[in-house]
């Protein structure tokens, strides 16, 4: 993937989502309507859960939904719920 440009939008809505739940770890779908191949321009994002990250039918109800709408998933997004963690210990 080559360079990827990341709406204010976008950010705003992963931020705020943070700032919610913020003693949860959270994740989301990055969104966008680029073309494949190009530089992506990242224009949302669906945040999903703000707990229990490793639940895959929850998580695969989520991209079915989202695979209804007319721009394409790019990346999932996931954040710790603590501040210094450097990695994430995910069961998946």
């Amino acid at each position: 993937m080559g360079e990827v440009e990341l709406s204010c939008r976008a950010y705003v809505k992963m931020y705020l989502h943070a700032c919610l739940f913020p003693r949860c770890s959270i994740n989301g779908l990055l969104l966008s309507s680029s073309p494949a191949g190009g530089a992506v321009c990242v224009t949302d994002c669906v945040p999903l859960l703000h707990t229990h990250l490793s639940l895959a039918p929850i998580t695969q109800l989520a991209l079915t939904q989202v695979g209804l709408l007319p721009i394409g998933v790019v990346k999932v997004w996931v954040s710790s719920q603590f501040v210094e963690a450097q990695s994430l210990n995910l069961l998946l």
